[in-house]
């Protein structure tokens, strides 16, 4: 294929953000979102690439590395089964703009969670990529008909309700700034903000309105 390729292997996920693809050894902290996601899983991808500053990626792979009722260890809600085809698919754009001084990871993706049971999560991350000063924006939503991030469930554990939630959608900031004075010296700041709901309809007994948000947290280092 012209201008494309394409690979079947235990592969990491194509989700947008900068933050995810970074090196571990330079995150300070992560994310909850990402550092709740799983990330290499048996899969296939396509690549298409029209020129030297664009990149396509089309992206089918396992859902999870684990069957449904070992990820969920008996906390799987009354009638939820597993999917005959519990698969991830991921449309993903990777840009290179202006000679290489704004850059895009953007992805949408739909995951089979359980039968019936689905996650649609939308990641975009842009950078700012200049000679010794760089910044990135990332933005991720997940809405969850089964919680599989799993962190809005933090409310479950002083209640009666010990399945995991449904219904749930998170969302996450994150913004870092680096800046270089000097070729050995980097200085960078970084600060993230991120929520968690459920929905109203799902709420187990003993939730109340004002608990169905997890705090936003913010990091400045």
């Amino acid at each position: 294929m012209k201008n494309g390729r394409s690979q079947q292997e235990k592969c990491a996920q194509a989700w947008g953000g900068f933050e995810f693809d970074l090196n571990p050894m330079n995150i300070y902290e992560y994310s909850d979102f990402i550092e709740n996601m799983d990330n290499f899983v048996v899969g296939g991808m396509l690549t298409y690439a029209p020129d030297a500053n664009h990149e396509i990626n089309f992206q089918i792979t396992d859902v999870r590395n684990n069957p449904l009722d070992k990820v969920y260890e008996g906390k799987l809600p009354a009638g939820v089964e597993k999917s005959k085809s519990p698969l991830t698919y991921i449309i993903n754009w990777n840009g290179n703009l202006w000679d290489g001084k704004f850059q895009t990871r953007w992805a949408i993706g739909l995951e089979n969670e359980a039968k019936n049971h689905n996650s649609m999560m939308v990641t975009l991350g842009n950078r700012l990529n200049l000679d010794n000063f760089q910044v990135f924006f990332d933005y991720m939503m997940a809405k969850q008909d089964l919680d599989r991030l799993g962190y809005a469930s933090v409310y479950s554990s002083g209640l009666s309700h010990d399945m995991a939630l449904q219904n749930t959608t998170y969302n996450t900031f994150i913004l870092k700034a680096e800046y270089q004075p000097d070729p050995k010296w980097n200085l960078f700041a970084k600060g993230m903000y991120e929520t968690a709901r459920v929905d109203k309809s799902k709420m187990p007994t003993g939730f109340v309105d004002n608990e169905r948000k997890f705090n936003g947290a913010t990091t400045l280092v």
